[in-house]
C-alpha cells in the first residue's frame, strides 16, 4: 500500500509546477519550492519513520532535501534558514521541529545569507532545474563540481578565497570539457588511444570549444626565455588591473568577455602583451588572456610559493584590487557559461558537443579567425 510522506520547511505550500527529482528507482519526488520556505512530497509503498525523514537518516528525503535547499539558494540568491519542519503521512503530522535561539540547525551549511552575486534568470529554467534535482551525489562529475565551487565564490566573504574557489570552477569545467573530448580524439599514427594532454593543452581545448584562440607561446622559444615572457606578460597585465576604478570593473569584464577592444582598459592589457626591451609581441585574444591566462598564472604564482596572496591587506592593496578585478571576471564568465553544460534541452546539448567536435577536428583554428 502506498503512502504520501511530505516534508515542510518553514512556510511551504504546494506550487503549480514542483521540481521533480529523482533518487534510485523513485521518480515522482516533488520538490515545491517558494521564498518562504519548501515542500518535499514522495509518494511510495516503502515504509518510512518521521523521524527519520525530519532528522537525515532517510536517504531518499536527505538527498531530495540537499537538492532542494541547492536549488533554493540559486533560485532565490539567499539560503535557507530553516527555522521549523514537520513531517506528514497522508496529511497527518507525525514529527515537528522548531529551532530555538541556542539550538543547532537542523541542516548545516556552508553558505550562509546571500550570494553576493546572484544567478542569471537562465539558472531558473526547469530544463536546469531538473537536472540539478536528478543527478545523485555519487554521480557528481565536473560540471557539479564547478556549481558547488562557483556557490562557495559567490557567497564568500574574502575576495583571496573567492578567487581559489572560483579556479576550482574554472578547472572543474575545462577537464569536464576535455572528459568529452577524449573519447572522440581520433588515435595516433600507430593506433593508440589519444587524449587532449596536459593542464595547458585541455585550457587550449576549452577555448577552442568556446571559439576562441588559446594564448600559447612559440614552442621555439627556449624555457628560460619563455619564463621571462610569461612573468613579465603577467606583471603587466596586474599593473593594468590594479588601476582600473570600481565603478568600471564590470564595464571591462563585459568587454573582455565580447572581445571589445575599443575598451581603453582592454587596449591597455593588449599594449601590456608587447615590450620591446624583452623583445615579444604577443597578440592574444583579450577573452582567452583574461579569461584563462591571467587566473592560471596567478593561481601558479601562488601555490607554487613564487607570490603568495595577501593574508593581510588593506581594502586599496594592489594585489586585492588585481584579484577582485579577476573574481569579477570570472563569476560573469562561469555563471553564464557553466548552465550550458548543465541542461536536458536537446538544442543546448547539441551545442556543446558541436563545439567539441569543431574543437578536434580543427585542433590549429579558431573558427573565422586567424590560426593558432
Amino acid at each position: 500500500m502506498k503512502h504520501t510522506y511530505s516534508l515542510a520547511l518553514n512556510k511551504a505550500k504546494h506550487v503549480s509546477k514542483p521540481v521533480v527529482a529523482v533518487f534510485g528507482n523513485n521518480r515522482t519526488i516533488n520538490l515545491h519550492l517558494r521564498a518562504t520556505g519548501i515542500l518535499i512530497e514522495v509518494r511510495t509503498s516503502v515504509a518510512k519513520s518521521p523521524e527519520s525523514i525530519l532528522y537525515g537518516e532517510d536517504k531518499l528525503f536527505a538527498d531530495a532535501t540537499r537538492k532542494a535547499l541547492l536549488l533554493y539558494l540559486i533560485r532565490y540568491g539567499k539560503s535557507m534558514d530553516i527555522r521549523s519542519a514537520s513531517v506528514q503521512v497522508d496529511r497527518i503530522e507525525q514529527a515537528s521541529f522548531t529551532r530555538k535561539a541556542a539550538d543547532p540547525p537542523l541542516v548545516y551549511s556552508l553558505i550562509e545569507g546571500r550570494l553576493r552575486l546572484p544567478f542569471s534568470e537562465e539558472w531558473r529554467r526547469p530544463c536546469v532545474e531538473c537536472v540539478i534535482a536528478s543527478k545523485s551525489k555519487s554521480a557528481y562529475d565536473g560540471r557539479f563540481v564547478a556549481l558547488l565551487a562557483l556557490l562557495t565564490a559567490k557567497s564568500d566573504r574574502y575576495e583571496i578565497e573567492r578567487f581559489t574557489y572560483y579556479w576550482m570552477a574554472m578547472n572543474a569545467l575545462y577537464n569536464y570539457t576535455a572528459s568529452l573530448g577524449e573519447p572522440l580524439m581520433p588515435p595516433t599514427a600507430k593506433g593508440k588511444k589519444q587524449d587532449i594532454g596536459n593542464e595547458t593543452k585541455k585550457q587550449a581545448f576549452f577555448l577552442r570549444c568556446l571559439r576562441h584562440a588559446p594564448c600559447i607561446l612559440p614552442e621555439a622559444i627556449p624555457k628560460d626565455v619563455r619564463s621571462r615572457h610569461e612573468q613579465h606578460l603577467l606583471w603587466s597585465a596586474k599593473a593594468v588591473l590594479k588601476r582600473i576604478p570600481e565603478d568600471e570593473i564590470d564595464i571591462f569584464c563585459t568587454a573582455c568577455l565580447t572581445e571589445d577592444h575599443e575598451n581603453p582598459w582592454v587596449k591597455q592589457i593588449r599594449q601590456a602583451m608587447r615590450n620591446e626591451t624583452l623583445g615579444y609581441d604577443y597578440s592574444f585574444p583579450a577573452f582567452s588572456f583574461m579569461v584563462i591566462w591571467v587566473p592560471y598564472k596567478l593561481r601558479c604564482a601562488s601555490f607554487h610559493g613564487e607570490s603568495s596572496l595577501p593574508t593581510f591587506c588593506y581594502q586599496q592593496d594592489a594585489e586585492l584590487r588585481v584579484i577582485r578585478v579577476v573574481n569579477r571576471l570570472l563569476d560573469g564568465f562561469l555563471t553564464t557559461e557553466l548552465v550550458k553544460w548543465l541542461t536536458d534541452d536537446e538544442t543546448a546539448q547539441a551545442e556543446c558537443m558541436t563545439r567539441i567536435k569543431q574543437a578536434i577536428a580543427n585542433p590549429a583554428y579558431v573558427y573565422g579567425r586567424d590560426k593558432v
